[in-house]
């Protein structure tokens, strides 16, 4: 399912994370991971916060991670109104 698939991806994430320096806050993620709904809002808040102008979405390797599922994702970030 696709939330199964984000928490693998969270985890990973995390993984990857914990094994390099981490200039990010708890509350600031360098990643923004869910569904399309909440990719979205975390964008806007973003946006809101921040006022974000510009948004730059790389594709990453994660390891573990089907490069499907991170093409499948970069496809869904792509079709957002924000």
């Amino acid at each position: 399912s696709d939330r199964t698939r984000c928490n693998r991806i969270k985890r990973q994430l995390e993984s990857q994370q914990a094994r390099t320096s981490n200039p990010f806050s708890s509350a600031d993620s360098p990643w923004i991971v869910g569904s399309p709904l909440q990719v979205a809002d975390e964008i806007a808040r973003y946006k809101e916060r921040l006022g974000l102008k510009t948004l730059i979405a790389t594709r990453p390797a994660i390891r573990g991670i089907a490069p499907l599922w991170v093409t499948e994702s970069c496809q869904a970030l792509a079709k957002i109104q924000w």
